[in-house]
């Protein structure tokens, strides 16, 4: 629990989408996460859709390939929600965090990606809370955040052991 938060007092846990058509990637997804977060699991975009408008989520976790909408696709039908939650989408290549900003992403990480910076980005968004709309910086807002693999890399080396 934060150090700021008074004895005593239970917090909610967050409430998580993790959409990809892969399971293993879905398992690593949550394992990383841990047992304190309120995980769903959509296997593509149509499914992540339909949930996401008949339940309340902080947070969507989505890889590229939420099929048949992509992230990005999907990314921006979910900001156009009344009340949208915060998206971090997983990205395979570093060229598509253009994409990701088009879409109104909260944020972007590039794979591999380690589990330990994959929570505390998910912790660091879903504190945030959804910021973006859809439209990247031509509708003054700030693009997503994004996490190279050379900067979880020189997160992991710079972490003591």
């Amino acid at each position: 629990m934060p150090a700021n938060v008074p004895a005593g007092i239970r917090l909610a846990p967050v409430r998580v989408l993790l959409v990809s058509n892969n399971e293993q990637k879905r398992a690593r997804i949550s394992t990383s996460l841990g047992e304190s977060w309120k995980t769903s699991v959509a296997h593509d975009g149509v499914e992540a859709l339909h949930l996401a408008k008949t339940q309340e989520f902080d947070l969507v976790v989505t890889d590229e390939i939420a099929e048949p909408y992509g992230a990005f696709g999907l990314t921006r039908e979910l900001k156009l929600l009344d009340a949208p939650p915060a998206v971090i989408v997983l990205l395979s290549r570093p060229q598509d965090a253009g994409l990701a900003r088009w879409s109104g992403a909260d944020h972007a990480i590039v794979e591999p990606v380690s589990p330990r910076v994959l929570a505390a980005e998910a912790a660091r968004v879903a504190a945030a809370g959804s910021v973006r709309r859809p439209g990247g910086p031509a509708g003054g807002d700030a693009p997503p955040e994004e996490a190279s693999a050379d900067d979880v890399a020189e997160e992991q080396l710079s972490e003591p052991a």
